[in-house]
C-alpha cells in the first residue's frame, strides 16, 4: 500500500508540474497488478485502453493507461464504483480550479487518478 501511495503522489505531481504521465510508473503499477489479481479482471481495463486510444485528441494517453490501471486494481464493483465516483468528484474540482485560473486546455486529471488509485 506505501508503494501505491508514493507512486500516486509521484504521478500525481508530475502530471501537475510536466503535464506527463511516464509509462515507467505505469509499468511498475502493472506489474504489482499482475501479481495481485487475476488475468480475467483485465478485459474492462482493456476495453478502457481502447476506447482511449480512441479518443486521443481529447485525454492524454497517460491518463487512459493510469485509468485502465486503477480500474484493473479494483477488486470488486462495488470498489470501482466508489473510486470512479471519487475521480470523478476530483476531475470537477480540478475542472473548476483551473478554469477559475483562466486555463481552458491542457487540465491535468493525473491527480484526480492518483487519488482514485490510493482509494
Amino acid at each position: 500500500m506505501l508503494i501505491l501511495i508514493l507512486m500516486a503522489l509521484k504521478i500525481g505531481i508530475t502530471d501537475l508540474t510536466a503535464g506527463k504521465i511516464r509509462n515507467h510508473d505505469i509499468s511498475l503499477l502493472l506489474v504489482i497488478s499482475l501479481f495481485q489479481h487475476h488475468l480475467h479482471q483485465f478485459l474492462l481495463p482493456s476495453l478502457i485502453l481502447l476506447l482511449g486510444f480512441c479518443c486521443q485528441s481529447y485525454i492524454g494517453s497517460g491518463d487512459t493507461k493510469l485509468l485502465a490501471l486503477v480500474v484493473a486494481r479494483k477488486p470488486s464493483y462495488l470498489a470501482l464504483a466508489h473510486t470512479l465516483s471519487v475521480i470523478f468528484l476530483a476531475s470537477i474540482l480540478l475542472l473548476l480550479i483551473f478554469l477559475a485560473l483562466g486555463r481552458r486546455r491542457d487540465i491535468p486529471i493525473g491527480p484526480a487518478l492518483a487519488l482514485g488509485l490510493v482509494i
